[in-house]
């Protein structure tokens, strides 16, 4: 569960920059009235957040997998 909560995320956002890349987001980014340095921040920020939603999410799956077996 960890790995997967982990692993996923990592992956998805793996997606987005490329997608990002190719649609020319960094100069429209660039026009925004933020810093580069907040927009670091802010995928950083999405990241840890997906992270641990992806891990929360895998934790209580294993969990329910696991209540379901001893049941």
């Amino acid at each position: 569960a960890l790995c997967t909560g982990l692993l996923a995320p990592l992956m998805a956002m793996q997606i987005l920059l490329l997608i990002d890349e190719r649609r020319g987001w960094q100069g429209f980014r660039l026009a925004l009235p933020i810093t580069r340095r907040d927009a670091v921040l802010g995928r950083y920020a999405l990241l840890a957040a997906v992270t641990a939603a992806g891990v929360a999410v895998g934790m209580a799956g294993c969990l329910l997998a696991e209540a379901c077996v001893l049941w």
